[in-house]
């Protein structure tokens, strides 16, 4: 399914289009007017799926290749923005937070780009960590499920948009994402680098699912991860899992023991400040689930 986002698919078009030396009349011919590419072309206007299989078509390109290509772009675009997220969420600087999220919605409302609908959700999730309080703009989500569910082929891009917003998605929708990209994984429709970021969102699904205190599905998250054949881990996926996975399925003796000797082995590989959090979550789950 064609992603329905707009934000540089015309740029990344005529990119193409002038690499090949296809000129725009050629392109155009028999599809739609020259005028009407050229706006393409600058973001100006929106294509139906048809046409845009059709104009590529006319410059032999295949529609994944070029889905791929858009992908690899905006992602890069969204990390850039996290990268700026991340210092203001470290530094607790909320009203420099909500002045970006209330930025975004307001482009988002007057534009309906599916850029800054992204990053209003990953700015209100920030808020919404940083205060519980924090109150949710329940159609910005609706409209962020929607383009998530839209979406027929999850790419790294709405993989980490999917990690980045999991505490305002509902639990069923969440169940619902989660199903899919397992599913696209079983079809290796997700390649080798996607299939990394989809372990990192399904552990961090497991951790939003045990502060929701459901740990009837976070208990068949880890099942399903265990059953995926994914070659490379990152250690620190494989090290969150394994202390997820411990907190949920042994009695609080044994977990403490095994996530003990994780921790030393943490703090001894010179992370003291991680494993200083690990332990003070794993005091935290069991100071509440007593």
């Amino acid at each position: 399914m064609y992603d329905p986002r707009t934000h540089s698919l015309g740029t990344q078009f005529k990119t193409i289009r002038k690499e090949r030396g296809y000129s725009a009349s050629t392109v155009a011919d028999g599809i739609l007017s020259v005028s009407t590419l050229y706006k393409f072309e600058e973001n100006d206007v929106n294509l139906s799926f048809i046409k845009v299989v059709q104009l590529l078509e006319k410059m032999h390109v295949d529609l994944d290749d070029f889905v791929q290509i858009t992908d690899s772009n905006f992602n890069n675009e969204y990390q850039i923005f996290l990268n700026q997220m991340n210092v203001l969420y470290s530094e607790n600087k909320l009203v420099d937070l909500e002045d970006i999220f209330i930025s975004h919605l307001h482009q988002y409302q007057s534009n309906k780009d599916h850029f800054d609908l992204v990053c209003a959700a990953t700015t209100m999730a920030l808020l919404k960590n940083l205060n519980h309080n924090y109150p949710v703009n329940q159609a910005l989500v609706s409209d962020l499920t929607n383009y998530l569910l839209r979406v027929g082929g999850w790419q790294n891009f709405q993989i980490t948009v999917f990690g980045n917003c999991l505490t305002i998605i509902s639990s069923r929708v969440i169940e619902i994402m989660a199903k899919e990209m397992i599913t696209q994984h079983e079809e290796h429709r997700l390649n080798s680098k996607n299939s990394e970021y989809l372990l990192l969102a399904l552990v961090n699904t497991i951790d939003a699912m045990i502060d929701r205190k459901d740990f009837i599905y976070a208990k068949e998250l880890v099942n399903d991860i265990e059953s995926m054949d994914i070659p490379e881990i990152s250690l620190l996926a494989r090290f969150k899992l394994i202390f997820l996975k411990n907190l949920l399925l042994l009695d609080a003796e044994e977990a403490k023991k095994s996530n003990g000797a994780l921790l030393l082995s943490l703090d001894r590989l010179g992370s003291k400040q991680l494993a200083a959090a690990y332990q003070a979550y794993m005091n935290e789950f069991y100071s509440q689930n007593n």
